[in-house]
């Protein structure tokens, strides 16, 4: 396994062999939600890719809620489950369409929901708002939910009042990125994120994470779930 490019120093070589080590025998893909949110995906692929997860063992297959039923038929008597993506990917539905697409989710066996919340309420400091929006899609369902904040658009302030925001509504976790905005995932964001949040919720990092450095990188700026599409190549890479 090739851990960091010629050149950089030995001690963040050994420390990220450590880092692997360790996250081997966590088990990886107990971290993952294996993304399959292209707007091309065929029947196939999406097939492929849930078999791909529970073959894994990743945590969640993340699907849109039309492929719900689906993901729950392919990961049945498997210990991954079925994550839905809910206002997807822009966040600017109303509430009420928000908590019917939720309910419809869960109801089609979703175990976790992943919301992006509404940018324009937090860009126009409309706080009371964006939090309803949030707390109303919370209660809608038993499942927990995770707020994504695509940070590619938002400054550390607006990264910060967003995780507070999303606390105060009741989600269980803050997430970075879509992976269909500006930016994905960065190490700057993630570490703000948990000092904002603390040991109250979970931090999922999300968007761009492509190799096993990338996943490392996310662990240790304090992420404790992440999403990717590249579930394969970085577990192969474990693997090497």
């Amino acid at each position: 396994m090739q851990f960091l490019p010629t050149g950089l120093d030995r001690l963040a070589n050994s420390l990220l062999y450590q880092a692997t080590n360790l996250l081997d025998k966590m088990k990886a893909a107990r971290l993952i939600d294996h993304a399959l949110l292209a707007p091309d995906l065929t029947d196939q692929q999406l097939h492929n890719g849930l078999t791909l997860a529970r073959q894994a063992g990743c945590y969640t297959a993340c699907v849109h809620v039309v492929d719900v039923a689906a993901a729950c038929r392919v990961l049945a008597g498997s210990k991954t489950g079925v994550c839905a993506v809910v206002g997807f990917p822009l966040g600017r539905q109303t509430t009420c369409l928000k908590a019917l697409e939720a309910v419809e989710a869960f109801k089609n066996g979703a175990t976790e929901l992943d919301m992006v919340l509404h940018l324009g309420y937090l860009k126009s400091k409309r706080f009371q708002a964006l939090q309803a929006d949030i707390q109303t899609v919370v209660e809608a369902t038993p499942a927990p939910l995770k707020v994504i904040l695509e940070t590619g658009y938002l400054t550390p302030a607006e990264i910060t009042a967003a995780c507070q925001i999303a606390l105060a509504a009741g989600a269980k976790y803050v997430k970075t990125s879509t992976g269909f905005g500006p930016g994905g995932a960065t190490v700057a964001d993630v570490q703000l994120m948990r000092k904002t949040v603390g040991n109250r919720c979970g931090v999922k990092a999300a968007g761009g994470i492509a190799t096993l450095k990338n996943l490392l990188q996310m662990v240790q700026a304090g992420a404790d779930r992440i999403g990717t599409s590249r579930t394969k190549t970085i577990l192969e890479e474990l693997q090497c």
